[in-house]
């Protein structure tokens, strides 16, 4: 259809005219239209590409669409998992570093432990023997006792 404008006191009016469906038709106001363009092998075909082409290109850019969107969504997800791995190989290098402080405190405590044995067992060997002193004098003692009740 095409319009055409009509003056009208003043006023413009618009009227649409038909086109004819054959390519080669003219635009006159003849409602005879040649041939059908429905029995037109041709013209049908000629369409159906034309609309499978833009349903295609619809397709495909549905598909693009995603494929953005979808790669948007992983490297945002690889930058949260990467943040992760940051976080957790930072708190690997403090338990790292608490291991050590740890190993060093543990050790300095298992030579304060083992110099307490040491003295530990120093102080039950003099307390052994001061025991045996303390025996052989109080046999002494009532050696003495008995000699001297005699």
């Amino acid at each position: 259809m095409q319009p055409h404008s009509l003056p009208l006191e003043g006023k413009k009016v618009i009227m649409k005219v038909l086109h004819k469906a054959h390519p080669s038709g003219s635009n006159d106001d003849n409602d005879n239209l040649r041939e059908d363009p429905f029995s037109n092998s041709k013209i049908i075909q000629d369409l159906i590409d034309k609309f499978a082409m833009s349903e295609l290109g619809h397709q495909i850019l549905a598909h693009i669409k995603m494929m953005h969107h979808l790669r948007s969504e992983a490297l945002k997800a690889q930058e949260d998992l990467q943040a992760k791995v940051d976080r957790l190989q930072e708190k690997t290098v403090e338990a790292d570093h608490l291991i050590k402080e740890k190993v060093v405190e543990v050790k300095g405590l298992q030579e304060a432990l083992r110099k307490v044995e040491l003295t530990s067992m120093r102080l039950k060997a003099a307390l052994a023997l001061e025991k045996e002193r303390g025996k052989k004098a109080n046999v002494k003692i009532a050696e003495l006792k008995d000699h001297t009740s005699r």
